[in-house]
């Protein structure tokens, strides 16, 4: 064929052609009319990593994946059986175990009979398409997550046309449509006028991908909206996200400290009071405007700087005044020596400041925040005060305790006129000392007396009447002294309260009065113990004594050498036990000489297994079967002889009371609920009617069945040793069910 020439074909040519053409482009294969591979291209050994001899011969299951199911196969057979050309796509698995997809069209070739001679397959490699789906498929599904976990708002997805593809979110429980109602329809059919309009008006700023943020007001909320365009892999606009934020509260929370703010700025002119807030790091002071108006400075500008500020100070107190800054910021204390201010008009004034590092701040930023009071006023009458008042020093010196006249202000603010040379002596301080710090005299009040020395001196200070107190302060060195004291409260017109005050040490007194009451405490106490003691005794060796006689009633019944013996080894144990549990008593009662009893760590199981032994006759007398679980609390802080005595009790009443019906079963468990331990000891026993017992089922001498062992002891004795250390213990229970007792452990 020459260039410029009509293009001409032999059919022989032409099918040539289409040969070439098919083998550039597709995967072909032909198979023959049982399924066997005839004949495949280069593109479909390159695709499947068979080599062509490997596949000529054998069937197309060779490269089945398993995803297809048996129907498929059944439905693209039946088809091309036929004689209909078959299409679709199918996933097929590669010889080293990968995939493909491949869009596939399979035409049967007829024969005569009209019957497929062989199948020709076209495919076409759609693998990346296919994992492009799958990607977006997992993108919707995540999306589809998001929208519908979204809290306190609303998430959609919005297409360039306004149309709603997604959508969800905690937002559309205030709202009387569910997400799937809105999804699908346009958004002027879906959001308010209002906010339609805004998206319309900034749409094309949000397609040209920026992001756009605005408040709206609806249905009784403030909400806050954010528009964010989103793209494809291939970087294609495909929409944008609305992002829907239900921000009424913080609004609320905004709307509350501003109006708080302006209370605060109308308290501090009421009060004459004003407040500061210092930035350490950046030098930089922030002031209240009513705390530069008592500083004679513009109210305008509350922002200042360190050297600014510094230029007020009266040139004699800046030194004090740093120093105190100082110790302020390495939280030493929280008051600001008092330091004078020169005013812009020359005009001197005293101030007092007290303030308070703010620990929350991070740390690299100190601040410290405080409240300004001008005190010049109060300084002159105070002056004034003092010099008009003429003391009786001679005479207040000559008593054997603390004279004092001082004079208060305020709950925080005192001075005192004259102190005694007694109170030296009583409160080991000097006098030069507490003159210049009254704080030196209520210091040493010991801090277990503080809150009622306080609660009656300012009861006597507010009714105007006589202030009697006995209390205790407590010297340098640790030593305790009581002191008595008196006093009267008079209110000066303009200047505050002022006190007289008279202060008597008088400890002997009270350490002949405290050995009065510790003597009867203890003989009290020891009263008690006697008779817990004797109650103890009683009950808890009635058990083993019991068991100790059935023990030898077996033996004497039996006839056979071996049970006897058996019955004599299970004798000892309880003898044991028996002397264990008397010595236990013996010892706990000469051993305890006061109130306290003294808990240890006892080994649970252990503690169990030698009160158990203690019941070896009755558990096989009842064939009582016994399960005990200390798993989670294998070891318990607490007296020895009480657990001891609350399990015997508890197991004991078990079997005491065990249904004839049935086999009896006690389960004993220990849990930890925090600071505490709960024992709960359940059986199927005969059971308590609580509604008819409730309030008589801890009480000495009552019981709930006929037993000719029951003395109602037990229980009595149980609830005593658990309320002695703080416990609780209480029941469940139902006539011939049976019962459950809960027993509570504190400071575990």
């Amino acid at each position: 064929m020459e260039e410029g020439s009509n293009t001409r074909f032999t059919p022989g040519s032409l099918e040539n052609a289409y040969q070439q053409a098919l083998d550039k482009t597709s995967i072909v294969a032909i198979t023959d009319a049982q399924g066997r591979i005839t004949y495949v291209n280069d593109k479909f050994c390159e695709i499947s990593e068979y080599a062509r001899e490997e596949l000529i011969g054998k069937n197309h299951n060779i490269l089945k994946s398993g995803y297809h199911d048996r129907d498929f196969y059944k439905d693209l057979w039946g088809t091309i059986k036929k004689g209909e050309v078959w299409m679709g796509q199918i996933k097929n698995k590669t010889k080293h175990g990968g995939s493909y997809w491949v869009q596939t069209t399979i035409v049967p070739m007829m024969g005569e009979d009209n019957q497929p001679l062989q199948y020709l397959s076209f495919r076409i490699d759609i693998t990346a398409q296919k994992m492009s789906e799958e990607k977006l498929e997992k993108s919707w599904k995540q999306l589809n997550i998001l929208a519908e976990n979204f809290p306190n708002g609303s998430v959609s997805l919005i297409d360039p046309e306004l149309n709603l593809l997604l959508t969800g979110g905690a937002g559309y429980d205030a709202v009387d449509f569910a997400p799937e109602d809105v999804i699908g329809k346009t958004l002027d059919s879906v959001l308010s006028p209002q906010t339609y309009a805004y998206i319309k008006e900034h749409l094309p700023r949000i397609l040209r991908g920026e992001t756009i943020t605005h408040e709206i007001y609806a249905r009784n909320r403030h909400y806050m909206n954010t528009y964010k365009p989103v793209y494809d892999e291939g970087g294609v606009l495909y929409g944008f996200v609305m992002v829907v934020i239900d921000v009424s509260e913080s609004k609320k929370a905004s709307l509350i400290l501003k109006r708080n703010n302006e209370l605060f700025a109308i308290g501090e002119e009421l009060a004459q009071i004003g407040s500061w807030n210092v930035n350490a790091s950046t030098r930089e002071i922030i002031f209240s405007s009513n705390t530069l108006r008592l500083l004679g400075q513009d109210p305008c500008r509350t922002n200042r700087s360190f050297e600014e500020v510094f230029q007020w100070i009266h040139p004699d107190d800046r030194h004090s005044l740093t120093d105190g800054f100082r110790e302020i910021v390495s939280q030493k204390i929280l008051e600001f020596p008092e330091f004078r201010v020169i005013k812009p008009d020359g005009e001197e004034r005293v101030f007092k400041s007290l303030c308070k590092k703010d620990l929350s701040s991070n740390d690299d930023e100190i601040h410290v925040f405080g409240v300004l009071k001008d005190i010049t006023d109060r300084k002159k009458k105070e002056l004034e005060l003092l010099e008009s008042k003429e003391i009786l020093s001679n005479i207040a010196d000559s008593i054997p305790g603390l004279v004092m006249k001082y004079v208060e202000y305020g709950k925080e603010e005192a001075k005192i006129q004259y102190v005694s040379k007694g109170a030296e002596m009583l409160w080991e301080v000097p006098k030069e000392k507490i003159l210049l710090d009254v704080s030196i005299v209520w210091n040493k009040v010991h801090q277990d007396d503080l809150p009622g020395f306080l609660k009656s001196f300012s009861k006597a200070r507010s009714t105007q009447t006589v202030w009697n107190c006995e209390f205790r302060i407590v010297m340098d060195d640790g030593r305790v002294k009581w002191v008595n004291a008196i006093g009267t409260p008079k209110k000066v017109q303009g200047q505050g309260v002022l006190w007289d005050i008279l202060a008597l040490d008088v400890s002997a007194r009270k350490l002949a009065e405290e050995n009065i009451e510790k003597n009867l405490r203890l003989v009290t106490f020891q009263n008690t113990q006697l008779l817990d003691f004797c109650n103890i005794v009683s009950h808890n060796l009635r058990s083993p004594l019991v068991n100790m006689s059935m023990l030898i009633g077996f033996i004497e019944e039996s006839e056979d050498e071996s049970e006897r013996m058996e019955y004599v080894a299970k004798l000892k144990p309880v003898i044991e036990g028996l002397n264990e549990t008397f010595e236990e008593l013996v010892e706990s009662i000469q051993i305890q000489q006061d109130n306290e009893v003294k808990s240890e760590y006892i080994d649970v199981e252990e503690c169990l297994r030698k009160i158990i032994s203690g019941f070896e006759g009755q558990i096989a007398h009842s064939n009582a079967l016994i399960e005990a679980d200390f798993s989670q609390v294998p070891v318990l802080y607490y007296p020895p002889k009480y657990l001891s005595s609350i399990l015997h009790n508890l197991i004991s009443n078990a079997l005491k009371y065990h249904s004839p019906n049935r086999r009896l079963k006690v389960k004993i468990k220990m849990s930890r609920l925090s600071h505490k331990v709960l024992l709960t000891i359940t059986d199927n026993g005969l059971g308590i009617d609580l509604k008819k017992h409730q309030n008589n089922l801890f009480k000495i001498r009552k019981v709930f069945h006929r037993h000719p062992d029951a003395k109602g002891f037990g229980l009595y004795i149980t609830k005593a040793q658990v309320d002695a250390m703080k416990g609780r213990i209480w029941a469940e229970s139902i006539p011939d069910k049976g019962s459950t007792f809960f027993v509570e452990f504190n400071n575990q």
